[in-house]
């Protein structure tokens, strides 16, 4: 899962307009439809679960529908919550996810435009160890920099 991802305490489900946001999926045989603000129905093609990661958590997403119709991809929070045993506390201009039972904190957000937006990591871990050993090549002062811009980056 990668493309941006927005918390919405009113959906039931993980509705993405992008197929290409989970791994695998099966067609949605039901009739059943995504209510949306204006009072109409979006039909679901697809059903999924996923991983989104960020830099400190990995949160299991089930649940996840495709909808192409509908935008920006919505994360439920009572699913999320449920399925995490965690968490979610909101305020004017952020959020955070809390672990049910060691009370850490396992993610932060922002308040933006009107929507909470869950900021995650969607680098692979084999393409950030593959560019550390490349640049192991630099010389050391050129490498550090590079290090530190590259984390920030990722981060």
């Amino acid at each position: 899962v990668s493309a941006p991802w927005f918390l919405d305490p009113a959906a039931t489900d993980h509705p993405t307009h992008d197929l290409h946001q989970v791994n695998s999926y099966q067609p949605y045989t039901s009739i059943d439809q995504v209510p949306i603000g204006n009072g109409s129905s979006l039909p679901i093609q697809h059903t999924s679960k996923g991983i989104l990661p960020t830099s400190h958590h990995s949160f299991h997403l089930k649940h996840i529908l495709h909808v192409p119709s509908i935008s920006p991809n919505l994360l439920s929070v009572q699913k999320l919550a449920t399925n995490n045993n965690c968490s979610v506390t909101f305020d004017g201009n952020s959020f955070f996810i809390q672990d049910n039972h060691t009370k850490a904190i396992l993610h932060r957000g922002v308040h933006t435009h009107g929507l909470y937006h869950f900021l995650h990591h969607s680098s692979s871990p084999s393409y950030a160890f593959i560019t550390l050993q490349l640049l192991n090549l630099f010389p050391f002062r050129t490498r550090d920099l590079a290090i530190h811009h590259l984390i920030n980056f990722v981060f």
